[in-house]
């Protein structure tokens, strides 16, 4: 072994780093035991971000699956193993306090972003377990003040490979004691630097009055998307290489079947961006179906979806809550549902084209009785093993 490492590391260093990259993110992790050289090579930002250029948002890993839970002003997020039909608690325990209640902005890759009532206060952690939490710079434009009587904010992060940083997105609204809207803002902040710049691109007017705050975004192919519309029915996207928001249409064949009630839900799927749409139609005795899309190539002009899977499915499933979470598991996808007394995991297994409810246990919210905003379960999510690591960017607050 040793004779072999060292003829690796005989190679000139730009081919041993063409040869690096290459690598999926969990094999360049086994890498870094192999010679104290091979680690600083891999642990680079530099290395770290080329990796991101060339794998995108599809590194071909398969995606982990993690839970977050409020008690009080405590956030806790849990990884999760789904296996044989079986949901057990992983190895990553990842725990942060503060002075008000906590929730999630978004998943981006391995990170995961954590905001704070009333501060406007966000934190990034490491979904792989990296110790500490790294915290954005001061959002004072997200806080209400005196004459703008209440104030919502959304977050969603992505890659630009053209400058090649990572960059956050933060839209606000603030509005008077009437629930008037004042004032629309959208604030960028490249990861790293210390300060948010303001931008002139500004979203649809649907997007701050019918996008419930309870709806994550998606961030994939370069680009954050929210469901947004008078039905939710349409998709607002903003491009992080032209800093630009735009309508992505939905697959037309959905447009057409907003009598029949549907519900719709995205999420990211080997790399792109992807609808689950459920549907029960006018008549009781009908069973409901499901189809999954994937949208493959966000940047050609003519968006085309592609059917990912389409099938009945179980009436117990429907509908697909608004409150829910979908995401991608290592065999499938997976919808969950919650309301005051339980929580459950559908899982579609895409090889043999079966549903398995997987009720979460001890992660069910406690008595109903003692339900308040501070004590509650706020999601399942996946998220993906890539080489972003927090402390490339500042220092991590323990």
């Amino acid at each position: 072994m040793e004779r072999e490492t060292g003829r690796l590391m005989e190679l000139p260093v730009d081919t041993l780093v063409d040869i690096l990259l290459r690598l999926p993110a969990k094999s360049v992790g086994c890498i870094k035991c192999v010679s104290k050289t091979l680690l600083n090579t891999v642990s680079s930002m530099s290395f770290s971000t080329l990796h991101t250029r060339l794998w995108g948002d599809d590194d071909g890993q398969i995606p982990r699956l993690m839970y977050c839970t409020r008690n009080k002003n405590v956030l806790a997020l849990q990884s999760l193993k789904y296996k044989d039909n079986t949901l057990t608690k992983g190895r990553h325990t990842i725990t942060v306090s503060s002075s008000t209640p906590g929730f999630v902005h978004f998943v981006f890759r391995n990170i995961i972003c954590l905001g704070f009532c009333l501060t406007g206060d966000c934190v990034l952690v490491n979904a792989l377990g990296e110790r500490g939490v790294l915290r954005l710079p001061e959002c004072s434009f997200a806080r209400p003040d005196a004459q703008k009587r209440f104030s919502n904010s959304w977050f969603g992060m992505g890659f630009d490979d053209i400058t090649s940083t990572y960059k956050i997105l933060c839209v606000t609204r603030k509005g008077d004691a009437h629930l008037r809207l004042t004032a629309t803002t959208v604030h960028v902040l490249v990861l790293g630097t210390n300060s948010w710049r303001q931008i002139s691109s500004l979203p649809p007017y649907e997007f701050c009055w019918r996008l419930d705050l309870n709806i994550k975004p998606v961030c994939a192919n370069g680009a954050v998307h929210w469901l947004a519309g008078t039905q939710l029915d349409r998709i607002v996207s903003f491009d992080f290489r032209s800093e630009e928001f735009c309508w992505t249409p939905t697959p037309p064949t959905l447009q057409q079947s907003w009598n029949d009630d549907p519900k719709m839900s995205l999420f990211a799927l080997k790399g792109c961006l992807a609808i689950v749409r459920t549907k029960r139609f006018r008549s009781s005795s009908s069973i409901p179906n499901i189809e999954i899309w994937v949208l493959k190539d966000f940047d050609q002009e003519e968006k085309l979806w592609e059917m990912y899977y389409k099938n009945k499915m179980q009436d117990c499933l429907f509908p697909l809550q608004a409150n829910g979470t979908s995401g991608e598991w290592e065999h499938g996808i997976f919808c969950t549902t919650n309301n005051l007394w339980e929580t459950s995991i559908f899982f579609l297994d895409a090889r043999f084209d079966h549903w398995v409810v997987c009720p979460l246990g001890e992660v069910k919210i406690p008595d109903p009785s003692s339900i308040c905003i501070e004590d509650c379960y706020l999601g399942t999510y996946s998220h993906s093993e890539t080489l972003i690591s927090l402390r490339d960017y500042a220092d991590l607050v323990i």
